[in-house]
């Protein structure tokens, strides 16, 4: 899975909806696309999970390791054209490697 977010999580947040009108989610496994449809809830963050990336589209928990994480099967914040997981066709799923990347641009 791929998820692409302008926006960063915030693991201080007791309760905080981030906008972001480019976010997308696409499914490695199954070549699937996800593109954000209700941008105002791009990306949730809660001091208690990981990412939660719309309204619980796909749900990474705080010890993703040890705990699994979880997709709905309805997409309300990113699109789908079935009803499908996001991921492989599963609810839960465990995280083996996860990579961040933050890019900053210099103005010059």
């Amino acid at each position: 899975m791929e998820v692409f977010l302008r926006e960063s999580w915030d693991s201080n947040s007791h309760e905080l909806w981030k906008r972001d009108e480019d976010a997308y989610i696409f499914s490695i496994d199954n070549y699937k696309f996800y593109g954000v449809i209700k941008p105002e809830r791009a990306l949730f963050c809660h001091k208690d999970y990981g990412p939660i990336f719309g309204n619980g589209e796909i749900l990474i928990q705080d010890n993703f390791f040890l705990t699994p994480s979880t997709c709905l099967e309805k997409n309300v914040c990113y699109e789908s054209n079935d009803n499908s997981f996001p991921l492989s066709g599963l609810k839960e799923f465990y995280i083996v490697q996860l990579e961040a990347y933050k890019i900053d641009y210099l103005n010059l």
